[in-house]
């Protein structure tokens, strides 16, 4: 692992970090501050706020409502992989809603030192809309 993949996992772990403490305002400006411009956040679009949300700013307000709603957040483990597109980092993390745990996989592409896209892959959608009916 580069000194660059190192700081670029450690910057995913901080992100999580600071999402299970509820530090709204820190995870926001965690994205501004990593995020580029033109990044790309997307979940799947049957979820109540999925689809495609571009731009840092744009994504930043998101993540800051969503400090505020995170329940039994794990971080399971970490992983990299070098491409010619850039440093890929995925995620596997737990989540509780309503009770009930589901599992993601979540996808960061770095671009340089920054992120340029964050994909999130969620083991049971059905069960996040259905904690959300609730």
């Amino acid at each position: 692992m580069s000194a660059t993949d190192t700081d670029q996992v450690s910057r995913v772990r901080e992100f999580y970090e600071l999402l299970v403490q509820g530090r709204g305002d820190d995870v926001a400006a965690f994205v501004e501050a990593n995020f580029t411009d033109g990044a790309v956040l997307r979940r799947p679009e049957s979820l109540p706020g999925g689809g495609v949300l571009g731009g840092a700013t744009r994504i930043a307000k998101m993540m800051r409502a969503a400090a505020a709603g995170v329940s039994g957040l794990n971080l399971r483990s970490v992983h990299y992989s070098q491409s010619a597109d850039g440093v890929h980092v995925f995620a596997d993390v737990t989540l509780e809603l309503a009770g009930n745990e589901t599992t993601a996989l979540e996808w960061w592409t770095f671009t340089g030192s920054r992120v340029s896209s964050l994909q999130a892959y969620y083991w049971d959608t059905a069960a996040i809309l259905a904690s959300v009916a609730r």
